[in-house]
């Protein structure tokens, strides 16, 4: 494993200033917004384990987030 890729990933995406901003106004909603970012690592931990050269997903589909798993 790569420890510098660990660390680095984020800021490969073009648009990874945007996303970890609305994570961060996200956070501050009681309950729904804690269960929406775990959902959200969980997107972004699957698409590391897959490979996908941006692993940042965009933050859409709330429902799916808040559910944690994306069955599509």
């Amino acid at each position: 494993m790569e420890i510098g890729k660990a660390f680095g990933f984020v800021t490969e995406d073009e648009q990874w200033i945007t996303k970890v901003l609305i994570g961060g106004l996200i956070q501050f909603v009681p309950l729904l917004g804690t269960i929406a970012i775990l959902g959200y690592s969980y997107r972004v931990a699957q698409n590391v384990a897959r490979g996908n050269p941006r692993p940042l997903p965009a933050w859409g589909e709330f429902g799916a987030l808040l559910g944690g798993v994306s069955w599509c």
